[in-house]
């Protein structure tokens, strides 16, 4: 039985699960009052089934759910009746098929169709007690899974939220980098046109500087062939003056 219980919870949760689906799928179009009450008993009856679980009787919920599976059934079948999307109808065909058929699958089970001896009514009142039971720890465990999951959702925060920080780090510091890359870059700009300017001055300084040392040379070269100049024509006055001498001491002896 226990094994058959979860059956019937595993269904009622798929087919509230489409139930929901057809519901938003209707969205704002106008329904009828049959619809709207389908709808409203559907619900009702959804929560009378799970306050049956927390009982004693696996007759109420079996008869619960079966109530559950014929409104489910009925909402699926008159949607047929306004104009909705074809996903919407697809899906109200497949509420109406699985509830139809959990019902028959509950309205045949050994729960509802149980012998009327004592003793079944002990087996089912243990293997109620052994469903309650396995719930329970079923309960606890889910409550165990949520912590951990809760710790989880939680580390993710904190990750995605470091994980934010850490890019506006970068990114400052990508900004930091772009803006002294480019500081860096104008002043090398500014430095190497300062040199370049450093360098037209040194080679206009060079050129006058070669200038004056040719100039200082050619002066130096003047001078000395004026001074020999000087000396050359002082010799040829000297010689010219010897030869005069000569020249006028043979005549003397001559003349006398």
């Amino acid at each position: 039985m226990e094994d058959m219980l979860l059956q019937f919870e595993n269904g009622i949760a798929n087919i509230l699960e489409l139930f929901n689906k057809v519901r938003d799928g209707i969205g704002n179009r106008p329904v009828s009052k049959d619809i709207r009450d389908y709808i409203d008993r559907f619900v009702a009856n959804y929560e009378v089934y799970k306050i049956s679980l927390d009982g004693n009787s696996p007759e109420k919920i079996a008869e619960s759910a079966k109530i559950v599976c014929v409104y489910g059934a009925a909402f699926g079948q008159n949607l047929k009746k306004i104009d909705v999307d074809e996903e919407t109808k697809a899906l109200a065909h497949k509420l109406e098929s699985i509830s139809y058929e959990l019902r028959k699958t509950i309205e045949n089970s050994p729960i509802l169709t149980v012998s009327l001896s004592n003793e079944a009514r002990v087996q089912i009142s243990s293997d109620m007690q052994d469903y309650k039971s396995f719930k329970k720890q079923l309960r606890e465990t889910n409550k165990e899974f949520e912590k951990h999951q809760h710790k989880i959702t939680n580390l993710l925060a904190e990750s995605e939220s470091q994980a934010k920080w850490l890019k506006k780090e970068i990114e400052s510091l990508e900004s930091i980098y772009d803006s002294k890359i480019k500081s860096i870059s104008v002043a090398y700009e500014e430095e190497l046109e300062a040199i370049n300017d450093k360098n037209a001055q040194l080679d206009q300084l060079l050129g006058n500087a070669a200038s004056r040392v040719i100039v200082s040379e050619y002066a130096d070269s003047a001078k000395q062939e004026k001074i020999a100049a000087e000396w050359l024509r002082g010799g040829s006055i000297f010689c010219m003056a010897v030869i005069i001498v000569i020249a006028g001491y043979e005549t003397i002896p001559n003349s006398v």
